[in-house]
């Protein structure tokens, strides 16, 4: 049992066990133990019990309890801790609770009453007088009323049903006042004003004081049958139905005032349904103006509008509407793709997203929409340099993987050409790169461009061009290895290299743009930064081997390795470079005079 249904059970228990403010004597009661709101302790009301006199009842505390001097006089001179022996005494004597409150000093506790471990004493006192003589017997509610205001009382009551130490008396007492109310004849609605409650706005269901006068309307109505007010009808007629909804909107975004907010929607759906209220005219109340971006699909407005939608389609056969129909109503293509790419990535809404995602798919499909089309439905050419990031993007690439493979059509990155140069994709793919909502975007989309590039040797130069590396702007020079551009390409000519094998120079457009003695000079600029070693380090390799292929004699490599003794750095390299263009054209050498011999047995 929750904790919530067992507050309830336990006030009704107490509460029935009183007969009247006279005693404790058990009756009758059928009381339902429905759902009740939380408390917490901080919404609770200002904590100002008592006010600075007598004279006015209305901030707390009342004109005070009548006892005798001598009780006064004693509860002054003597410990207001009183022991079980000495309650004993007294209940022989048939002492009056109101003395025993004042002896006990409990009249000066304000309002940490609940503060004092001697009230738990005091209340189970009252409670063996009534046992022993009826005709003495007191509710513990009368002496409190000579302090405290209901409200005050109420209030106290709340906050010490917070605390597990106090949670028990508190709702004895509880209890007890309720009675007092009953018999008093105080009515729900006059309760519901006590405390407030006609000013708690929207969250109403979470307010501390919503607990008690709900149990004090159960209470009343199995009390008076006839004369049973539903919670729903009171706080329809004290909000009106656009009202209502909303305090079930907030009430549905707590766990613990979800429940009663659910029993609530249900009764207002259903009488909205059925007198043919429109899903637009709720969807409007809820939702608009629209929210573009976020997860609204896992909104409480959301959450309660597609109830009303489901509720409306059953009571309303032959008017049935669906989600997505209304929404796409009321937001455009590219709005509706971010709202249900941000639905995907939340577990609780990732299936509302793939339903609502299949039927706009089948929109497009059934209209023929093209890749291109839909690239402009979403608004993804006016995206600039985040195209790879917008949610829309997401959408996009699952609709052209859909018709690319039924229909055989244009890959993505032939489609984002005719607003994208190859340098700005580059560009693009490198920022989404960077972050990790958009890698797994960016990965696809190099591979697709990497992959274009390669079908034909002629497309390396035309790659080095789109990059702009042709041009000697910008960094260039000793700082080309920290051009990302000039890394890109280093990395497509990596991937080139293990597709198409052979003796093909991949690095050719650095020949054409470069001279001999700048690349010399860049190479080795960047073997002496940690961070591009690496790469100049197989450039320097490639460039080596193909001025071994153009026949470099190696005195002109000395001067462009800057070598003059042995003790340059670059001695050794020099030495592999002679000793490799010795066997290469020792290779060459064997190799014609192979041909030549081919071709005199051929002529003979």
């Amino acid at each position: 049992m929750q904790p919530h249904y067992l507050v309830t059970v336990v006030i009704a228990a107490l509460f029935c066990g009183i007969q009247s403010t006279a005693g404790f004597k058990i009756i009758p009661c059928d009381v339902s133990s429905e759902h009740l709101a939380a408390s917490k302790r901080n919404d609770l009301l200002p904590k100002r019990f008592l006010r600075s006199d007598a004279a006015n009842d209305e901030d707390g505390e009342r004109g005070g309890i009548s006892v005798s001097g001598v009780d006064k006089l004693k509860s002054l001179m003597t410990s207001s801790r009183i022991s079980a022996k000495t309650l004993d005494s007294w209940l022989k004597k048939e002492k009056s609770p109101n003395s025993v409150f004042v002896r006990m000093g409990l009249d000066k506790a304000g309002s940490n009453l609940f503060d004092n471990p001697q009230l738990a004493s005091w209340v189970k006192y009252t409670e063996d007088l009534s046992t022993k003589n009826s005709r003495k017997a007191i509710s513990p509610i009368t002496t409190l009323s000579m302090i405290y205001s209901d409200e005050a009382l109420a209030q106290m009551i709340v906050a010490a049903k917070t605390d597990s130490r106090k949670w028990f008396i508190a709702t004895k007492l509880e209890a007890a006042q309720m009675q007092s109310w009953l018999v008093g004849g105080k009515s729900a609605d006059s309760i519901f004003t006590l405390f407030k409650l006609d000013k708690a706005g929207d969250s109403i269901l979470s307010n501390p004081f919503f607990n008690t006068w709900y149990t004090y309307l159960k209470i009343v109505n199995a009390k008076f049958p006839t004369k049973k007010m539903t919670l729903f009808t009171k706080l329809n007629n004290q909000y009106g139905d656009e009202g209502l909804l909303m305090v079930i909107v907030e009430a549905l975004k707590v766990k613990e005032t979800s429940g009663i907010a659910a029993l609530l929607r249900s009764e207002l759906f259903h009488q909205w349904a059925v007198s043919g209220k429109s899903v637009d005219a709720v969807f409007q109340h809820l939702m608009v103006p629209p929210k573009t971006w976020g997860n609204i699909l896992g909104s409480a407005e959301f959450k309660t509008w597609s109830k009303y939608v489901e509720v409306f389609n059953k009571e309303n056969p032959d008017k049935q509407t669906t989600i997505f129909a209304k929404l796409s109503a009321y937001y455009s293509e590219s709005q509706l793709s971010g709202i249900i790419e941000a639905a995907q990535k939340i577990s609780s809404t990732e299936s509302i997203g793939l339903l609502l995602e299949r039927d706009l798919f089948q929109r497009w499909i059934k209209t023929r929409a093209s890749s291109e089309g839909v690239f402009t439905t979403l608004m993804l050419d006016k995206a600039g340099n985040s195209l790879f990031a917008a949610p829309q993007f997401a959408t996009f690439t699952k609709y052209t993987d859909i018709i690319h493979v039924s229909y055989q059509k244009s890959p993505i990155v032939e489609v984002l050409r005719p607003y994208f140069d190859d340098f700005h994709l580059v560009t693009m793919i490198m920022e989404a790169e960077k972050i990790p909502s958009s890698l797994s975007v960016a990965k696809r989309m190099e591979e697709e461009l990497i992959k274009e590039w390669m079908i034909s040797k002629t497309k390396l130069d035309e790659a080095w061009k789109a990059l702009r590396l042709d041009k000697s702007e910008g960094l260039r020079g000793v700082h080309l290895f920290d051009d990302p551009m000039f890394n890109y390409w280093m990395k497509f000519l990596d991937k080139y290299n293990k597709v198409y094998h052979g003796r093909y120079v991949a690095r050719a457009p650095l020949i054409s743009t470069y001279s001999s003695k700048d690349l010399i000079n860049m190479i080795q600029a960047a073997k002496a930064n940690p961070t591009t070693k690496s790469r100049a380090d197989v450039l320097e390799k490639e460039l080596l081997q193909e001025f071994m292929y153009v026949g470099k004699h190696p005195n002109d490599v000395a001067q462009l390795l800057k070598v003059a003794n042995r003790a340059d750095i670059n001695k050794q390299l020099l030495e592999k470079y002679t000793i490799d263009l010795n066997k290469y054209v020792d290779y060459l050498n064997r190799k014609r005079e192979k041909n030549e011999k081919l071709l005199r047995s051929t002529t003979t």
